[in-house]
């Protein structure tokens, strides 16, 4: 990811961070020669040490909505998780710009070639259960019904992604309903889903960005040109 960022010429007028949920000695050598900040994560929000079982590398899915807390001089963050690759700088102009006036800058999981955005299990006639990502995982972190079924068809927005300027209104909500969300379900992806709710149900404003700007592999492999 690091040397993917640095290869364009652009790449001098930012600064990049990464945020330790674990990495060992030979690790943390290798990279402070490359980035401009290592930083230890810490657990931002209460979390119980029997949910957490040792698992600390969890702790990059909460330290994630802190990033000012982190990187305090910035005006705007990106946040790309580490097995994310740059093909095009444009995608990175396009999270800068879509982050203006304080909006989430982040991509939808749908895209011409993905599969679906979930299943319906069909029980009765017209009587259905609703197997989406976002809906299993409100439910089973306690959110309220009302909740669940306004995200629940929603396409998913993926965390692994995004952009957001320092001063946004985002932050806060984003983090109370990461702390909903962890109080009583997993950890895994808990800022994903509150990023959901907070853009569907809460109505956060968001610029959604085309595919380009995160593509996820899992759901179909691009056609590319070797050379």
């Amino acid at each position: 990811l690091i040397l993917s960022i640095q290869r364009f010429p652009e790449s001098s007028n930012v600064s990049i961070g990464i945020l330790d949920g674990g990495l060992d000695e030979n690790q943390k050598k290798y990279l402070m020669g490359k980035v401009e900040y290592l930083k230890l994560a810490n657990w931002d929000i209460e979390v119980s040490k029997i949910k957490v079982r040792g698992r600390d590398y969890l702790k990059n899915h909460v330290c994630r909505a802190f990033l000012p807390k982190y990187f305090p001089d910035y005006e705007k963050y990106i946040w790309l998780d580490c097995d994310t690759w740059i093909n095009d700088w444009k995608a990175i102009e396009y999270l800068i710009k879509g982050s203006d006036d304080g909006k989430l800058a982040a991509v939808q999981t749908i895209a011409p070639g993905y599969r679906d955005i979930g299943r319906v299990k069909w029980l009765f006639k017209s009587l259905a259960q609703i197997k989406t990502q976002n809906f299993k995982h409100a439910t089973s972190s306690g959110f309220s019904k009302e909740i669940a079924q306004k995200i629940a068809f929603a396409p998913n927005i993926n965390a692994g992604v995004f952009a957001l300027e320092r001063d946004s209104s985002f932050w806060n909500v984003w983090r109370n309903y990461l702390k909903q969300a962890i109080k009583k379900g997993r950890i895994f992806s808990s800022e994903q889903l509150a990023m959901n709710i907070a853009v569907y149900y809460h109505n956060e404003p968001v610029e959604f960005l085309p595919p380009m700007c995160n593509w996820i592999l899992d759901h179909l492999l691009p056609y590319f040109d070797k050379k």
